[in-house]
């Protein structure tokens, strides 16, 4: 029995060791609604999507932009890759950036920096966030359905359209699970890849489920309104930031664990938070 609680109060320890956060670095509003920021631990910088919302006539724009950021947060480019429509989530695989935007999903080579496919989605919906599993195989979330989408060598299809998933947004391909954010109930879910089987790892809360990342033996979720939460896979949630009262927004964050540093893009406050993880005195 003491072994028991000696376990468990280990445990509980760990979890503990991640529940303080202190903000180090505030930008300047030098963004154009920041979405989604993604380390790029080859060049040691991090790359930031400008979503700027509609044009002038209500549609969708065209000219937004990729801005590429130091560990210091010192904005390296403002449009290191131009020529966008409105993009959201990002992601890095092998020595690609994954970038989507309102019509599909364009992959920019970042050995020759340059755009060398865009993949077509033909939908009025919004594509919001991307992932990739070991075999490249691309899963975008269509916020506003039920749905989502894989891209592999023979296109886009619906990989999985199920009303425990309504509504998804965040989304991470992890150690063979699929980490999805179901803001139609606010929840962390996870669905195995197998099977397509979804199932429920934590309640978040009644607004966007946003950033996912991984975190110890758990996971860093956002949600959009101005909270962070370490989430374990049993279902513990612990708040680590609340900016709500401040009024700045907390979107599909970068967390790059072996530093301790969160890099937050603030989407409406057009601009960019570090923070610091540190362990609890």
């Amino acid at each position: 029995m003491k072994y028991m609680i000696f376990l468990m109060l280990m445990a509980l320890n760990h979890v503990l060791a991640f529940s303080q956060a202190k903000m180090i670095v505030e930008s300047d509003t030098l963004y154009k609604a920041p979405e989604s920021i993604a380390y790029d631990s080859l060049r040691g910088v991090l790359y930031v999507s400008n979503f700027s919302g509609v044009g002038a006539d209500g549609k969708p724009r065209t000219d937004n932009t990729i801005s590429k950021i130091g560990l210091n947060g010192e904005l390296l480019k403002t449009d290191y890759i131009g020529g966008l429509s409105m993009p959201t989530g990002i992601c890095i695989y092998n020595r690609d950036l994954y970038i989507v935007e309102r019509q599909g999903v364009v992959i920019f080579d970042l050995d020759k920096e340059e755009i060398r496919q865009r993949i077509p989605i033909e939908t009025k919906d919004f594509l919001n966030d991307i992932t990739l599993d070991p075999a490249g195989n691309i899963f975008v979330t269509v916020s506003g359905t039920s749905k989502i989408l894989c891209i592999d060598e023979n296109g886009p299809t619906v990989w999985l359209e199920d009303e425990g998933i309504h509504n998804p947004n965040g989304i991470l391909y992890h150690k063979g699970r699929l980490l999805v954010g179901t803001t139609g109930d606010g929840c962390l879910k996870m669905i195995k890849p197998e099977t397509r089987e979804i199932s429920l790892i934590a309640y978040i809360g009644e607004q966007i489920v946003d950033g996912i990342r991984p975190c110890g033996s758990g996971y860093l979720v956002s949600l959009f309104e101005g909270n962070l939460f370490w989430v374990s896979l049993e279902g513990k949630v612990i708040e680590l930031i609340n900016t709500r009262e401040e009024g700045v927004y907390l979107a599909d964050f970068e967390y790059i664990e072996s530093k301790g540093l969160l890099f937050v893009p603030c989407l409406w406050n057009n601009m960019i938070r570090i923070y610091k993880l540190e362990e609890m005195e």
